[in-house]
């Protein structure tokens, strides 16, 4: 467990990251992330860029729902596509982001703190009942 965070809000995320890591069939791949702190530190503007050759790009809004204990991420990415997911919030360290139903395929995004400037974020994807690790990347901040 993360001891030099405390993990209450979203704002334990934010910065400039630089990442790199593999996809599942290990092709390397690389990725900026700049998280923005929004709505009193409780939200986050999310930007996520590969590093050529890679192409995506995405935006997203991490905020907690009104009135309840859930965390919204509302992504859209450069196909066009708006994805939203959810969370209950941290568990330790890590922050678990799940794909509604009608995401297909199911989908899911691990954000793991494993030091002060250090953090994992793994895409996970199942196709049946058991999820794969679709790429994970190892990001530093600063």
């Amino acid at each position: 467990m993360l001891a030099v965070i405390a993990l209450t809000t979203l704002a334990a995320f934010a910065g400039s990251w630089t990442c790199a890591g593999t996809f599942a069939n290990g092709t390397p791949i690389a990725s900026t992330l700049t998280m923005t702190s929004d709505f009193g530190g409780t939200g986050l503007i999310v930007h996520q860029d590969d590093v050529p050759p890679g192409r995506y790009h995405a935006v997203s809004l991490w905020a907690p729902v009104s009135g309840g204990s859930t965390l919204a991420n509302a992504s859209q990415d450069v196909t066009g596509a708006v994805r939203i997911f959810t969370s209950s919030g941290f568990s330790g360290d890590t922050l678990l982001w799940q794909g509604g139903p009608e995401l297909q395929p199911h989908q899911r995004f691990r954000y793991q703190l494993t030091g002060a400037t250090a953090m994992r974020v793994t895409w996970e994807v199942a196709r049946t009942d058991d999820y794969r690790i679709g790429d994970t990347l190892d990001c530093t901040r600063g």
